[in-house]
């Protein structure tokens, strides 16, 4: 076992020895001190989590504004495993979207797209709340013109994750013809075998198993 585990085991272990050789204690009062310590230990494990920094996260944004980004921070903030960095317009800052996202708990920082492309996307997560068709297909197709596509390129290059959230996803009018509308689901197909990932929130954030097929929005 390695010394983070052999630490609270030892401190456990190291006061049922002292309690022991009190012969005046009860079981009940072992086991209530027992348990208390027990609860003393895991505070100080959440604690010293929280202080560690967790896996780079990068949100993704599009123009325009979209509630879907203030959507997926408040979901992120039960969650402590992700340092979640919105990417973002510079025009943002103006319009007062950028101080939005700075009020919820799960935004670390501000990244604006005006801004050289971070250096640790290889081992970055990038989620995109807002996923506008073009981007889809020219992601499919391997076209990097736009500052999206170029960092989806660049993440694909560097074999990092990328998550499209589905409630995002541009939904089909219904008037659409067949092979309009077929040509758009292999573009799906396409970026899923890219191993680009489709999923809700809540999949996302573990709240809900993965659904293996994709349905079309």
């Amino acid at each position: 076992a390695s010394h983070e585990l052999q630490t609270p085991l030892a401190i456990v272990r190291g006061k049922i020895e002292l309690l022991a050789e009190n012969e005046s204690m009860t079981e009940e009062q072992l086991k209530e001190l027992v348990l208390r310590v027990l609860g003393e230990l895991e505070a100080e494990r959440k604690a010293d989590n929280a202080n560690r920094p967790g896996q780079k996260l990068y949100m993704l944004c599009v123009s325009p504004w979209s509630d879907r980004y203030m959507e997926f921070l408040r979901e992120m903030e039960a969650l402590d495993q992700y340092e979640i960095v919105p990417v973002i317009p510079s025009s943002w800052k103006d319009m007062g979207y950028e101080a939005r996202l700075m009020e919820t708990k799960a935004c670390s920082h501000i990244l604006h797209r005006s801004c050289e492309k971070p250096a640790d996307l290889e081992t970055a997560v990038t989620v995109m709340p807002v996923v506008p068709r073009d981007v889809l297909v020219k992601t499919a197709l391997c076209i990097s013109d736009t500052y999206e596509t170029s960092w989806i390129s660049e993440c694909m290059d560097k074999g990092s994750r990328v998550v499209l959230l589905r409630s995002g996803l541009a939904r089909f009018s219904g008037k659409e013809k067949p092979a309009y509308r077929n040509r758009v689901m292999d573009y799906y197909r396409q970026v899923l075998e890219y191993g680009v990932e489709i999923c809700s929130g809540d999949e996302f954030s573990g709240r809900a198993p993965y659904e293996t097929p994709y349905e079309a929005p």
